[in-house]
This record gives C-alpha cells, structure tokens and sequence, in this order.
C-alpha cells in the first residue's frame, strides 16, 4: 500500500476531494482495491471518459432516446469511453444515479424511484480503437419517459482514482403508433388491452393440452375485437399478424374442469366480452385472449 500510495500522489493530484463522491462505499469486488479510492487523489481526473448512449456523448441539454428494456423496464444504455486512466483488462466500479433536474424538477416523473445510486462491476475492454465498458441497463421506469428530464451521473472508480460525469438530459418525446388508442396492461410484460367479444366452444379435452380433474373441457374462443381495424393496424405495427382464435387455460396452461364453467360465463355456443393482450413490450407470449368473465373458480377447482 505503501508503494500504491506513492505512485498516487505522484499523479500530482492535490488533497481535495469533491463533495459529489461523498458517502459510503457501495461494495467492492475481489478484482478492485477499494482501498486506493481512498488515497489522497481524491477527484483528479486521473481517470478520464465519457459517457456515450446511441453513439454520442451524455452532454448538458440533449435529448437521448429511450429503450425497452428486456424485462418490461424503461431505461437508457450508456456506454463508458475512457481515454486515459484504465487499463484493458482492468476491473472497475461504476456506481450511477439520477436526480430531478433543478430547472424543471416536474418532470423527473416515475424517476422519483429510481434514483439510486446503482453500483456495478464491469471489466475494461478494447472495441476496435476504444477503449470501453459497459453497456449498462440504466433502467429510469417502467412507463413511458416521453420528455423526463433528470440529472444522469456517473462515477467511476478505478485504480488509478475517481470520477464523475455529470449531465442534464431530457428523453425524446415517441411518434405517436396506431396502439395508441388502446389502455396498456403493465406486468413482467406490457400488453396493449384490445376490446372484442369471444364466440366460446366447449368440447372434449385436447391431447395437446394437459388437465388437472378426471372431467377437463377444453373451451375455445373465437376473439371479434370491437374495432377491427384498428386492432389490425396496432398488430402490424408491433409486427404481428392478429391470432384471433385461443384456448382458455387455467394457471399452468392446463384445461379447466367442466363443474367451473357455468359459473365463469363460459358456456357452449355463447358469446362474451374478452380482451386480447397483445405485446407491447417484453418476451412473454404476444398475443393471448382473456375473457372477461370471473374465471377464479376453474382455477381453484384444479388448485
């Protein structure tokens, strides 16, 4: 430590320290000398990057374009350049967080819970001539972020110091999409709610189907959305063709007990109000039919 301490202070850095960076440590992993961050380097630059999202630079006043996230999240996905400070190879501390920004702070919005900070571990490595880690899934909500403003900030520890890029960013407004009309079912996924009525057949079980009592039906239904044109063009918009035939399925995908299905509205040769759920964003299956109907008892019956 002795021998770290010198080559420290050598960098020339004097013995302040920035009140930005002020706090508890959030961890450290087995490849990083957290010790060293507290040596008198401080806030020196001695570790020097920018924080690009979309292949530009985070700077005060932009206007950053906002993702999906793989698990229903929104979020945005920063990438670390460095351009002194680092070695490829070498395991740093990336600890984000978001805060409103002071010139508009009503619009830091569903951000209020994502403030962090959020610590994580990535390894430096070489991306053709730069030298990088990352990216990170900075995740900012769950709904939209249409025209969230916020302060993004980013520190970085490493071995050779600590710093923090700081930027005041507003995410870009969405062109408004033939779903639009449609209210959105948030969850693991996000399903956009497609009004319609279900035509219901119930018959013998299917094979293809598991069942959990010694009397299953399977029940099928025909979906007519109320609005078929604009669920069509919602569909092709999210790159889908409309599967307007379904199974219903209790928990588990299995077929429900014949006892349950008079008291769940779900009664041969009748038809009744449905919603299909088609993906807005997510992996989950993309589009399924629900009828609208109490359907509880034919899952306690098999549960």
């Amino acid at each position: 430590m002795r021998i770290l301490t010198a080559l420290v202070l050598l960098l020339g850095c004097d013995d302040s320290t920035s009140g930005s960076d002020s706090g508890t440590d959030a961890g450290s992993d087995s490849a990083f000398d957290s010790a060293i961050d507290s040596e008198p380097c401080g806030e020196c630059d001695a570790v020097d990057f920018f924080v690009e999202v979309g292949g530009e630079p985070l700077a005060d006043g932009r206007v950053v374009d906002w993702v999906w996230g793989f698990q229903g999240g929104t979020m945005i996905t920063p990438t670390l350049v460095f351009t002194d400070g680092v070695t490829v190879g070498e395991t740093i501390e990336v600890e984000v967080r978001h805060d409103p920004d002071p010139a508009a702070p009503e619009l830091f919005g569903e951000g209020e819970d994502f403030r962090g900070p959020y610590t994580y571990f990535y390894e430096v490595y070489r991306n053709a001539d730069r030298v990088v880690a990352g990216p990170i899934d900075d995740q900012l909500g769950w709904i939209d972020l249409d025209g969230m403003r916020l302060i993004h900030s980013v520190r970085v520890r490493a071995a050779r110091g600590t710093t923090t890029r700081t930027a005041a960013i507003e995410m870009a407004t969405s062109e408004p999409t033939p779903c639009d009309v449609f209210e959105i079912r948030r969850g693991e996924c996000n399903y956009y709610l497609i009004p319609g009525t279900a035509s219901i057949t119930v018959g013998d079980p299917d094979p293809l189907y598991s069942t959990c009592t010694t009397d299953p039906r399977s029940v099928r239904m025909a979906f007519a959305p109320d609005d078929m044109d604009a669920a069509a063009a919602c569909a092709e918009s999210r790159g889908l063709s409309l599967e307007l035939e379904g199974m219903f399925t209790v928990f588990g995908g299995t077929q429900p007990p014949a006892s349950c299905l008079d008291e769940a509205g779900l009664v041969d040769g009748t038809e009744v109000p449905a919603t299909m759920w088609l993906i807005r964003n997510g992996t989950c299956t993309p589009i399924t039919i629900h009828p609208d109907s109490d359907t509880s008892a034919c899952d306690e019956m098999c549960y």
